[in-house]
């Protein structure tokens, strides 16, 4: 039982940490994953030096992606890269985070977009 609220715990704690982006991104060299449709990248714009690797071919992309370096993961509303993070968890990779919205994880960096 005690497991159990750890467990819980830290699943709680993790809504409320705030992760730092901009330093994941420029000091820990992570990869900037957008997990939208190949229209819904080219149409709405992109995040400079993202990948797109759309959702549902993600399973089948694994290899473009380093597990040694830090994944942040966006899509269009914030669902799809909670799916895809427990994918990449699934397969071993370590430090995965959700970076919400294209454009939310824009503002987070600070930067424009294509």
């Amino acid at each position: 039982m005690k497991r159990f609220f750890v467990s819980f715990y830290r699943y709680i704690k993790s809504f409320f940490v705030k992760i730092d982006f901009s330093d994941l991104v420029q000091n820990h060299e992570a990869q900037l994953l957008d997990v939208r449709t190949e229209v819904e990248y080219n149409s709405f714009g992109s995040i400079q030096g993202s990948l797109n690797i759309p959702l549902d071919n993600l399973r089948m992309e694994l290899s473009k992606l380093d597990k040694s370096r830090p994944i942040i993961i966006c899509c269009e509303n914030g669902m799809r890269s909670g799916l895809a993070r427990q994918i990449l968890l699934n397969n071993g990779f370590k430090s995965v985070y959700r970076g919400g919205t294209f454009e939310g994880l824009k503002r987070k960096l600070k930067v424009g977009g294509s």
